[in-house]
């Protein structure tokens, strides 16, 4: 079998001169068969962390859509037939139906959009902030839920765990009404973090209770979370520490067991490149403090690279939806965490930033090793697939990205395995959701991969656990509350056969006589 790595071929689409700047943005009647109907997927957002993650998201995707904030396209899309193809405002709507759903005012023929988005968690101040946010018109009420009239942080995963039993057949009965609205189901996709008790317990019961009723579709979590490197500040102690490891190895044992595919953030790395966005934005020598919605903004721009290819046409088509993402990155069954670099990281509501240079961008994250998110050594380990969504609204932009790729390619050949084929993909999408960020750049990467390196984090997280467990610190506060010391040491010996499994396959090549002897038995027969 063939060790070299080759990336699809790409097929260039007619795009508008860069020179030319995009016609100003009017409402318009937006025609029926520009609605585009099936490959729905459906946003669950556990936990304050989760929540907050979930309406910078949707706020950003909204803003990439052209959507306000009633949900109202604003493009131009009132072209003749035969110039829709050219019209990116048109190329907006083919795909949007992914993420939104679409509804026709009576008192008007103009489209309006709802995000397919539902919102959970047991203390009611996060999703109350939702409830009078600006984008507070586009969300159904009934699908911001919290925990009722005694609702109150939780920070223990069985604390969230019971408290979900408490609202499981009530959540469940509200995903169903929305999947029931749908066309053609993908599947879901999660954005919780594993270090609190809602984002640790109910996530958890919830891909189980996923599984069961949707066992065809995918189940896609995109988890953030701190690092576990042992080292303790005033505000966060060894207290902490424990409980979090404690969750974390609880949670990440079903993501193990009932999650196709997984997304890695790490809270460290994200303050430091929103930290480092403002210090480029900023011309004085003060620096202000970070703020948790300056990083959800970050998060989103993450999540939203990621979610790129499913929610506009790209060429060419590699990951345009979950099941063929999971084709593509989960290689083997369990070993489906993914690690995720991007560039630029840019902060919407400063317009002063310069603008970032393409060769750059593709420094930062062609390279597979620079803006990384997931707190992963690439070079700790080997890689099994990677794809690139390049995304931009100038053609000129993209003149120098196939001699990179092709460069990177033969430069990091010894750094993946060799008994994988056709494991580099590259996808550039073309579409008018560029003008967002056009003031801050004209070229925009999100990288995925799976590596064998992502084995590093799971040491750490088991090292701060069997530190915390040895001494049965702190146990007694999940004890007390339903759990039993062997779901314990079950999780953790799941998570030990994982990191066993990933040095496995890192380990594992490929005889070239046993495969040239069954290139001839074949050829034979």
């Amino acid at each position: 079998m063939s060790s070299k790595k080759a990336s699809y071929k790409v097929h260039k689409r007619p795009v508008a001169d860069s020179d030319d700047e995009p016609a100003p943005i009017a409402a318009k009647n937006v025609p029926d068969s520009h609605v585009v109907c099936g490959n729905e997927i459906l946003t669950i957002c556990i936990g304050q962390c989760g929540v907050n993650m979930g309406y910078e998201y949707v706020s950003t995707i909204m803003r990439e859509h052209k959507l306000d904030a009633q949900g109202t396209f604003t493009g131009d899309i009132s072209v003749d037939n035969s110039n829709r193809s050219n019209n990116h405002d048109v190329q907006l709507l083919s795909k949007m139906n992914a993420c939104f759903k679409c509804s026709r005012s009576n008192s008007s023929s103009s489209l309006s959009y709802a995000p397919r988005t539902i919102f959970f968690d047991s203390d009611r101040s996060s999703i109350d902030g939702v409830r009078q946010s600006r984008l507070s018109r586009v969300f159904a009420r009934q699908y911001l839920f919290d925990g009722g009239a005694e609702s109150k942080p939780c920070g223990l995963y069985p604390i969230g765990y019971n408290r979900g039993m408490d609202v499981i057949y009530e959540s469940m009965d509200m995903i169903r009404a929305e999947v029931e609205s749908f066309d053609s189901f993908q599947g879901t996709q999660l954005i919780h973090s594993v270090d609190g008790g809602c984002g640790a317990g109910f996530s958890s019961l919830l891909l189980h209770k996923l599984s069961d009723e949707y066992p065809k579709t995918m189940r896609v979590s995109h988890v953030c979370g701190s690092d576990l490197s042992g080292r303790r500040t005033a505000s966060y102690g060894a207290h902490n520490l424990m409980l979090t490891a404690y969750n974390r190895v609880l949670a990440v044992d079903q993501l193990v067991r009932h999650c196709d595919l997984n997304t890695m953030l790490n809270n460290g790395l994200l303050l430091r490149y929103t930290a480092q966005a403002q210090a480029q934005a900023t011309t004085t020598t003060t620096t202000t403090p970070t703020t948790y919605a300056e990083m959800n903004c970050m998060a989103s721009l993450v999540l939203s690279g990621i979610t790129s290819p499913l929610r506009f046409v790209h060429e060419p088509q590699i990951c345009d939806n979950l099941h063929k993402m999971n084709a593509f990155f989960s290689v083997f069954p369990r070993l489906h965490f993914l690690n995720v670099s991007h560039a630029p990281f840019i902060l919407h509501q400063q317009k002063d930033a310069p603008k970032c240079d393409d060769h750059d961008i593709l420094h930062m994250n062609g390279g597979w090793c620079g803006n990384d998110v997931s707190n992963v050594k690439l070079e700790d380990g080997k890689l099994f697939c990677t794809a690139t969504f390049y995304r931009t609204c100038y053609e000129k932009a993209m003149h120098g990205v196939h001699a990179f790729m092709e460069a990177q390619n033969r430069k990091m050949s010894d750094d993946f395995v060799a008994w994988i084929p056709h494991n580099v993909a590259t996808g550039f999408v073309f579409d008018g959701a560029f003008h967002a960020y056009k003031a801050h750049a004209t070229l925009m990467s999100t990288t995925l991969m799976n590596c064998t390196a992502q084995k590093a984090s799971f040491q750490r997280l088991s090292a701060a656990f069997a530190r915390a467990y040895k001494r049965r610190a702190f146990v007694f506060h999940y004890v007390s509350n339903g759990m039993e010391y062997d779901e314990f040491e079950e999780a953790d010996q799941n998570i030990r056969d994982l990191i066993t499994e990933y040095q496995d396959k890192q380990d594992a090549y490929v005889d070239s006589e046993e495969e040239g002897d069954s290139e001839e038995d074949s050829m034979g027969s």
